[in-house]
């Protein structure tokens, strides 16, 4: 257990009980979800690829924003 959990660990110590069980079983949810997204090998070598472009090309919000707006359509 890392320090940070230690320290929230202490803090919610600090909580009445029916409050530590609220967040005791909002900690088991998450622990327990399955959606991590995962990435195939393909889509690893993809990013790989890119994250060693020497001039990336980088996108504006306002670039972005148009983009998913048209693939909406």
């Amino acid at each position: 257990m890392n320090a940070k959990v230690k320290e929230a660990i202490a803090e919610l110590e600090k909580l009445p009980a029916d409050e530590q069980d609220q967040v005791a079983e909002a900690i088991l949810d998450f622990a327990a979800r399955d959606d991590r997204p995962e990435l195939t090998e393909a889509q690893k070598e993809e990013v790989g690829r890119r994250l060693a472009e020497s001039a990336p090309k980088f996108l504006t919000l306002a670039e972005v924003r148009a983009h998913l707006l048209r693939s909406r359509e």
